[in-house]
């Protein structure tokens, strides 16, 4: 009896067609193991992200519960000044600037190339 099914002309594309099935299978279902393997590598990078701006924000909530940050803030939007300090303002001349400039330019004009070159040699 398994002789006959063996030999029978219905045995071989129906064995061909589930060999074909079953390898189609195969493949789909690497296809998806492959896709939710790049899926959850991308969640667990988007996780560690997560967790590295928790530690950032909790850090960040420590530093604002001390009196550092309250002192630090009150000198920068209140223009606190403790009682034992002085200010000092520094005001900048941007003219002066401009004047360094156009020297060092002059300066570079009237040098030949071999004075230009001891100077860069010795990095003066």
């Amino acid at each position: 009896m398994v002789r006959s099914i063996l030999r029978s002309k219905y045995f071989a594309p129906i064995v061909v067609v589930l060999i074909f099935w079953l390898g189609l299978v195969i493949i789909k279902t690497h296809n998806q193991r492959a896709d939710v393997d790049s899926r959850v590598s991308d969640l667990e990078g988007k996780a560690s992200d997560i967790e590295r701006a928790n530690r950032y924000i909790e850090k960040l909530l420590t530093y604002i519960k001390t009196p550092e940050f309250l002192d630090r803030e009150a000198r920068i939007r209140l223009n606190y000044m403790a009682p034992d300090e002085k200010v000092a303002y520094v005001y900048t001349d941007r003219n002066a600037k401009i004047e360094i400039q156009e020297s060092a330019k002059d300066e570079g004009k009237t040098m030949n190339i071999f004075q230009k070159f001891w100077q860069w040699l010795t990095g003066k």
